[in-house]
């Protein structure tokens, strides 16, 4: 026997032979300078079920299979926790409360036509479109729609967007509230605005450039990823001041390009771009001075549809600093009936009593500046989800969630919008465990961002609560003006560990409750 391979392996013997009696006879002391610690090396046999905090990884993980298996059968989709599959209610919104503006022209849109316009404000939480493409494609499903609506010229998360596809030249120049507000150039109610690059007076319309120049562009794909998003219906360019020469060419699909001018002229401006359906656009911008563009919107004359609004690393509480001209540009085009604040994940810091008032009166703040914006608008704040940090092998809430969620909800009260805590809906202290955990996760190992499945998760969840808000508004419409009865109504269902949501039609009886 050769004695160099006996020695490591009756090393390696002794040594967990030492450490398993350490552990049994849970030794611990010091030796001289040496501490001795207790050691545990068996996994524990009787834990508290559900309790995240007292549970090993193992444990944790195999709970939250299991959970995540007794909830396929519930129709209200929630995330894997003790708690998943109640419905966390509106909150603030009895009788004709906060969102009683929304629901009012929600019921006229659905019993006459017409379009529907929500701004999802957020930080890096709801990046690449996540929450609000399912969100629009959730409701689009009752109530109509045919597009993505806003998307601004460039994005840092362009190349993570799944609801459409989008390029754009590396020549504009970005101007945002965040985390300086340009002096010059106000940004748009996206909190950017983008300057092309200027050719001074070497291009005219009708022809090609006098001098050659790299021109600024943008190009849009539709995406297959929902039945709504498949092609552009009408295309709709948003710039703002012209004081110099200025037009564009673009170009459909395959077809040749067209030129269009655009107009001298202050304010927001809109341009909806000839031509009938289509799945590509490029648009190419020439100018001889500063020309500021906000976006384009993708859309029909019909449906609901809701533009995200995200900025990474952004804590919502400047919003104000939008000129208020931009605002009302913006809301004369788009007409808002509901605006969604989903900020809180770049706030984690706080933790003082100090610093948690002072969020507390800037958010209200905030809160009441998009009120007088928006006169025609509700307003949900949606409250920071379950943001939690790694501590050993336990993975744990960080203290500060609870504590700017609770000042969120005192926001909400005060400035009298409504309010819903998503960090209960997601099963609360500790529940991001279960959402990493398992074969399909619904966030990253951040421990902060939901991933595509965690995100529909909340959409679908979010969808859930406000048409059962919406259905509880109509019951307290006179039956002979509602016709509630035949009506149908927008289930969101849970399709399993996947979470695959299916949108189905039920009918709607008299007396009907929550969905």
């Amino acid at each position: 026997m050769n004695i160099k391979t006996v020695r490591p392996s009756a090393l390696v013997l002794l040594t967990a032979a030492i450490l398993a009696l350490t552990s049994f006879l849970k030794i611990e002391g010091s030796v001289g300078p040496f501490r001795i610690s207790p050691v545990d090396i068996f996994p524990p046999t009787a834990r508290e079920k559900g309790n995240w905090r007292n549970t090993g990884v193992e444990d944790r993980t195999a709970a939250a299979k299991d959970l995540m298996v007794s909830t396929q059968k519930k129709k209200v989709l929630s995330g894997p926790n003790d708690e998943r599959g109640r419905q966390h209610p509106v909150e603030g919104n009895g009788g004709d409360g906060p969102l009683a503006k929304f629901f009012q022209a929600l019921y006229e849109t659905e019993r006459h036509g017409g379009k529907l316009r929500i701004a999802h404000f957020g930080d890096s939480i709801i990046e690449g479109d996540l929450i609000s493409q399912d969100l629009r494609n959730n409701l689009a499903k009752r109530f109509g729609g045919q597009g993505v609506g806003f998307v601004p010229i460039t994005s840092v998360a362009a190349r993570s967007r799944g609801s459409v596809s989008h390029e754009f030249s590396s020549n504009w120049k970005v101007l945002s509230i965040h985390p300086k507000l340009s002096p010059t150039h106000p940004p748009g109610l996206s909190g950017f605005a983008f300057l092309a690059q200027p050719c001074g007076e070497n291009c005219t319309p009708g022809g090609p450039e006098k001098i050659p120049y790299e021109h600024s562009w943008v190009r849009y794909e539709a995406s297959r990823l929902f039945e709504n998003t498949g092609s552009f219906t009408k295309i709709k360019l948003y710039y703002g001041d012209v004081d110099r020469p200025a037009f564009i060419r673009y170009a459909l699909d395959n077809e040749g390009p067209r030129e269009m001018e655009l107009a001298p002229g202050k304010g927001v401006r809109e341009l909806e771009l000839d031509g009938g359906p289509s799945k590509k656009v490029r648009i190419d911008f020439y100018t001889s001075g500063q020309l500021p563009v906000y976006g384009v919107s993708f859309e029909a004359d019909r449906g609901i549809y809701i533009d995200n609004y995200s900025i990474r690393g952004y804590s919502g509480l400047t919003l104000g600093d939008i000129s208020d001209e931009v605002v009302a540009g913006f809301n004369f085009h788009f007409r808002y009936k509901l605006i969604i604040l989903q900020y809180g994940a770049n706030l984690v810091g706080y933790t003082t009593e100090k610093q948690v008032n002072w969020y507390k009166r800037q958010l209200v703040a905030a809160i009441e500046h998009l009120k007088a914006s928006f006169p025609e608008a509700s307003i949900l704040v949606v409250s920071v989800h379950d943001i939690s940090a790694r501590k050993g092998p336990e993975v744990q809430t960080k203290p500060c969630v609870p504590v700017l969620v609770a000042a969120q909800k005192e926001a909400a009260e005060q400035a009298g919008v409504a309010f819903w805590n998503l960090y209960e809906a997601m099963g609360g202290e500790n529940s991001m465990a279960g959402w990493v955990a398992g074969k399909k996760p619904l966030a990253n190992k951040d421990l902060i961002h939901f991933n595509h499945r965690g995100a529909k998760a909340v959409a679908g969840m979010l969808t859930n609560v406000l048409m059962g808000e919406y259905e509880k508004y109509k019951k307290g419409l006179p039956i002979q003006e509602t016709g509630r009865a035949g009506e149908k109504a927008l289930v969101v269902e849970d399709g399993g560990a996947g979470y695959e949501l299916k949108a189905k039609d039920r009918t709607v009886q008299k007396g009907d409750g929550v969905l």
